[in-house]
């Protein structure tokens, strides 16, 4: 099973609104980037001046009843949407915006502080000519976890080599900046997998999906949706604060200064425990057995 973006973002709308759900309507016609016309299966619950969004983007509605729209808004691009497509009505959180927190959090999840981290590999022939060889041209990568060397027989092993990382190389020569300089184990012509610890890949659409797109590891793929809604849901404590916006003369008495805030300690305390029980998964699997020189 994978998990798609779509699925965290609901995750996300599930941790923070629970039972709560959305005003919300669909197209009743498919649409472009450039229209500025929507047809809706009903207006009922549109106004002038409300903000919808499908999928990704976040549409101002100008005048309900003639479905006359201002594209891409809130920093969000037009893109064509399907007949069908869902239309949430001034949504309470959104997606497009979740959407740029969920990429933050995955950032965060695999800073040294959080110990998560990205698996990739590389596979590399070793050339006794050589000493030093360019790890990868389009990956970051951390550090290394382990080096195997395929043996030339029948016996399919993959002993390990000795191996270092070095850094800041001349990109004339090492195009990702990354050399790993191998002092002994392969044999000539034979392959080298190396295996490496690199930071998660950022989102772009719903259909990515956080394991294979980002390449977070199956069992931590619940984490980013509950720093997702925590990132979210804490800018809502800013906006309660602002005078202007202070239209309810009984919201300090029903929701406190400070209320939102609080309200986030368990997901925080979640998102804490859910981070140092898969950053022990991940050491558990490399334990730092490459033998570097």
């Amino acid at each position: 099973m994978t998990t798609t973006v779509a699925k965290t973002l609901a995750d996300v709308r599930n941790y923070l609104m629970g039972t709560q759900r959305d005003t919300f309507t669909t197209l009743s016609s498919s649409i472009i980037a450039a229209d500025t016309t929507l047809s809706f299966a009903s207006t009922t619950n549109l106004t002038d001046g409300s903000y919808i969004e499908i999928d990704l983007e976040v549409i101002l509605v100008t005048n309900a009843v003639a479905g006359t729209v201002i594209r891409g808004m809130l920093g969000s691009t037009a893109a064509s949407h399907s007949s069908g497509a869902l239309v949430r009505i001034n949504p309470v959180f959104f997606d497009y915006w979740a959407l740029q927190e969920l990429n933050g959090e995955l950032l965060d999840l695999c800073s040294p502080n959080n110990g998560l981290f990205k698996v990739g590999t590389v596979d590399l022939t070793y050339n006794v000519a050589n000493v030093g060889y360019d790890l990868t041209s389009t990956t970051t990568v951390e550090d290394i976890l382990d080096v195997r060397c395929k043996m030339p027989d029948s016996t399919r092993s993959w002993p390990r080599a000795t191996y270092e990382l070095v850094r800041n190389m001349s990109a004339s020569e090492f195009a990702s900046g990354n050399m790993i300089r191998i002092t002994s184990g392969p044999f000539p012509g034979q392959t080298m997998r190396v295996f490496y610890k690199a930071p998660y890949t950022t989102v772009t659409t719903t259909s990515d999906t956080l394991e294979s797109t980002a390449g977070v590891h199956a069992e931590a793929a619940d984490i980013p949706a509950v720093g997702t809604a925590i990132r979210v849901a804490t800018t809502r404590e800013i906006q309660r604060n602002i005078f202007e916006w202070q239209g309810d003369t009984r919201r300090s008495d029903d929701v406190p200064p400070g209320a939102n805030t609080s309200a986030l300690a368990g997901l925080r305390s979640l998102r804490q425990s859910r981070i140092t029980s898969e950053a022990a998964r991940l050491q558990a699997r490399w334990p730092g057995f490459g033998r570097r020189t």
